[in-house]
């Protein structure tokens, strides 16, 4: 088969599919909607683990950072001294903070195309299973803060004459 007799069937086949592709008069133009391929079960499954990937290892050192005061203050704020309060108050503040600010929304994933119960069960999932594992990093790191500041504080006490 020679050049020419090629590039002539590759037109021909071009145009033809070209004109099938129009439409008649009175034609509507229906697009094919793809099915829900994916169930809640499966976006449960999926935004739990995807959640569970996602580092809150930033999340407990803030939590440390805050429980540092924390456990530094904390016997003089039994007596009311208002500065040691204070002390405590941004303490807890900052572990609060650890679980509360920032965003919790998914990351875009591949599966967007598996349907609205799977998307919403995965975004659901996703944020919930962030937002525990979050809090669960800054009360630990808070409790090692504040062991940490607690025994800071008995070290310097040990050290007076």
């Amino acid at each position: 088969m020679n050049r020419l007799t090629l590039h002539g069937a590759l037109a021909s086949m071009f145009f033809a599919a070209t004109l099938g592709a129009q439409l008649l008069p009175g034609q509507e133009l229906r697009t094919q909607v793809s099915a829900d391929t994916g169930t809640a079960a499966e976006g449960f499954e999926d935004g739990s683990a995807d959640a569970s990937e996602r580092s809150v290892a930033g999340r407990m050192m803030l939590g440390f950072v805050g429980g540092l005061p924390v456990g530094f203050f904390a016997t003089s704020a039994v007596a009311f001294n208002p500065g040691s309060i204070a002390g405590v108050g941004l303490g807890l503040s900052i572990i609060g903070a650890t679980w509360k600010l920032g965003d919790a929304e998914p990351r875009p994933h591949s599966n967007r195309r598996r349907g609205e119960s799977y998307n919403r069960a995965y975004s659901e999932i996703y944020q919930e299973r962030l937002l525990e594992r979050r809090k669960q990093a800054g009360i630990l790191g808070g409790l090692a803060g504040g062991v940490s500041g607690l025994g800071l504080l008995v070290l310097l006490l040990s050290q007076l004459p």
